[in-house]
C-alpha cells in the first residue's frame, strides 16, 4: 500500500487515499486494498505498542513485563505511550494473563474474512484503535531491553525514516537451535544485504515482525 496520499475515485465518491486507520465508510463501493482517512482522536499519544497473541500462554507474560518496564516518567504509559493485546481467539489463558496485567488494554480480534491471515487480521483489529502517532507491531515472544522504545523513536526521527525494524538477537537452547538459527541467518543476511536494505536508492527492502515501528 502507498504510504503517498492519492485520489481515488469510485462510483461518484471520491475519497482520499491515506495510511488511515478507519473502517471502510458504509455502503459505498470501494477498490480493494483502498485505506480510508479518519477524523484523529482529540490528543495523539507518541506510540501504540501492539501485540497480537494466540495461545502464547507460556511466553505472553514475560513479553508483557518488558515492555511495562519501559514506562517512566519522560515516557509514561497511558500519557505519551499505550499497549494494546489482541486476543487472536485463544484457547488457552493467553487472554487472561494479558488482563491481569495494569496499563494494558486486550481487544479480542475481529472475524477472519476470506483472504486474510490470523496475525495481519488481529494486528488490523488493533491498529484501528490506535492512538499513537507511531505504531509498533511486536510479536509475543519478543522480550525488550530497558529504554528500547524510548530509543527507536528517537532513531526513527533522527534518520526521518517511515519505517524501523530492528533483528532483536535470538534466545536459542538445545544442539539444533544453536546449529540452526546462525545458519537461518546468514541466509537471510545473503539474500537481504543490511547495506542495501538501508539505502533508499535499492530496490530491495525487509523487516523484521519481531519489531516493526512505522
Amino acid at each position: 500500500m502507498s504510504m503517498e496520499r492519492e485520489s481515488a475515485t469510485v462510483g461518484k465518491s471520491r475519497f482520499v487515499s491515506v495510511l488511515g486507520l478507519s473502517e471502510t465508510p458504509a455502503e459505498q463501493p470501494v477498490l480493494r486494498g483502498t485505506v480510508f482517512d479518519q477524523p484523529e482522536p482529540k490528543k495523539l499519544m507518541e506510540l501504540t505498542v501492539i501485540v497480537p497473541a494466540r495461545n502464547e500462554e507460556e511466553c505472553l507474560a514475560d513479553c508483557l513485563q518488558s515492555l511495562l518496564s519501559q514506562s517512566e516518567e519522560l515516557f509514561k504509559l497511558g500519557r505519551d505511550w499505550e499497549l494494546l493485546v489482541v486476543d487472536d481467539h485463544s484457547t488457552d489463558r493467553t487472554a487472561e494473563i494479558a488482563r491481569s496485567f495494569a496499563g494494558v488494554t486486550v481487544l479480542e480480534a475481529g472475524k477472519l474474512e476470506e483472504g486474510w491471515t490470523g496475525k495481519n487480521n488481529a494486528i488490523w483489529t488493533a491498529a484501528k484503535r490506535a492512538r499513537g502517532r507511531w505504531l509498533l507491531f511486536t510479536d509475543a515472544d519478543t522480550l525488550h531491553e530497558a529504554g528500547n522504545l524510548h530509543r527507536a523513536l528517537h532513531e526513527a526521527d533522527r534518520h526521518k525514516v517511515g519505517v524501523l525494524s530492528y533483528s532483536p538477537r535470538q534466545v536459542v537452547s538445545g544442539l539444533w537451535q544453536r546449529s540452526l538459527m546462525p545458519l537461518i541467518f546468514c541466509e537471510l543476511a545473503l539474500a537481504y544485504p543490511p547495506a542495501k536494505v538501508t539505502d533508499p536508492a535499492e530496490r530491495i527492502a525487509a523487516a523484521n515482525g519481531q519489531f516493526l515501528l512505522i
